[in-house]
């Protein structure tokens, strides 16, 4: 429970991707220093993995599907995070519930912590972990305000991670230069690159299907039209990537009149639809690239793609609903 929701806290301002480079890592390295065998690491490690991605949904900053939408539809940071706020919840909730019923039987009651480490010890950069907490406050304010005056996230972002990159460099406590040369570039590329591809793909009629399949089921009532639509977008997620799936759905969606439950619907969807497939998500793909390149862990993906469907659907679909609650 306390794993997943650091992992959510950690998406939440770090985004999923963060999450998945950050503490998967840090899960590891516990699970081995308190002697956890190989089978009882796994509920653990797909933890960590799926959290990633499904707690990312309060904040624009939380992941990039999230500010590709927000800014397609002109939504604020702070409408954004009014109406979010709760869905969230309602995921991580779920989330805990759903996989700890899968894995129950597969934690280990006790654990040796002889060889855990004093977490000060660690701790390279202190000025660094001060600055932790100030600079997150500041993110949250900036993009609050940049948001009542139409300021994009990354000219409030990128100064402040910049600021923070100089005082580091700075301190020279830690390898800056190392840490920007092995950040995930390719996520950036890859973004770039799909607002081409999709916008091609979209022009060739893609577009014009999926708006006819989200107004084929607009006759329905509103739970039902809600879920299938969120269950297009999660499929499409699933099988071609997030990202594409989230560019397709805005098209889609800026075609239909007073969608803007559906916006919010296509973020919940790409954003935990993922999970259904290893190509669901760049987090997913950095998280795998993480256990298999740096610690020789396998998943395999019939195993992975079980666990999604049997724990990712009903909180996809518990998410979903929670939309139509008022708060």
């Amino acid at each position: 429970v306390y794993l997943i929701l650091l992992g959510a806290i950690i998406s939440a301002f770090f985004a999923n991707d963060g999450t998945a480079l950050i503490l998967t890592p840090i899960v590891i390295s516990l699970l081995i220093r308190t002697k956890v065998n190989a089978k009882a690491m796994i509920p653990f490690i797909i933890a960590t993995g799926f959290i990633a991605d499904s707690s990312s949904i309060p904040l624009v900053i939380s992941n990039l599907v999230n500010i590709v939408t927000s800014s397609y539809f002109n939504i604020s940071f702070l409408s954004y995070a009014e109406i979010m706020f709760f869905p969230d919840l309602v995921s991580i909730a779920a989330s805990v519930f759903f996989l700890y019923v899968y894995y129950r039987k597969e934690i280990p009651e006790k654990y040796d912590t002889e060889d855990l480490i004093n977490p000060e010890e660690v701790i390279k950069d202190p000025l660094i972990f001060k600055l932790f907490l100030p600079v997150i406050i500041l993110l949250i304010i900036g993009n609050s305000i940049g948001g009542l005056y139409g300021i994009p996230v990354a000219f409030i972002s990128v100064p402040i991670v910049a600021g923070l990159a100089i005082i580091s460099k700075l301190n020279g406590k830690v390898d800056v230069t190392k840490a920007v040369k092995e950040a995930p570039w390719q996520i950036v590329i890859f973004s770039l690159g799909m607002y081409l591809v999709v916008y091609s793909f979209g022009s060739s009629g893609f577009t014009s299907i999926m708006v006819y399949a989200i107004n084929s089921t607009s006759f329905l009532p509103f739970p039902l039209h809600l879920l299938l639509s969120g269950y297009l977008f999660a499929a499409i997620a699933a099988t071609m990537n997030n990202m594409p799936s989230t560019l397709l759905a805005s098209l889609a969606i800026g075609q239909i009149h007073n969608g803007i439950t559906l916006a919010y619907a296509s973020v919940i969807a790409n954003d935990i639809g993922p999970k259904f497939t290893p190509i669901g998500s760049l987090a997913t793909l950095l998280w795998l690239f993480t256990l298999q390149r740096k610690r020789g862990i396998i998943i395999k993906p019939l195993h992975y793609m079980k666990i999604g469907f049997i724990v990712g659907l009903p909180v996809l679909t518990l998410t979903l609903l929670s939309l139509m609650i008022p708060i």
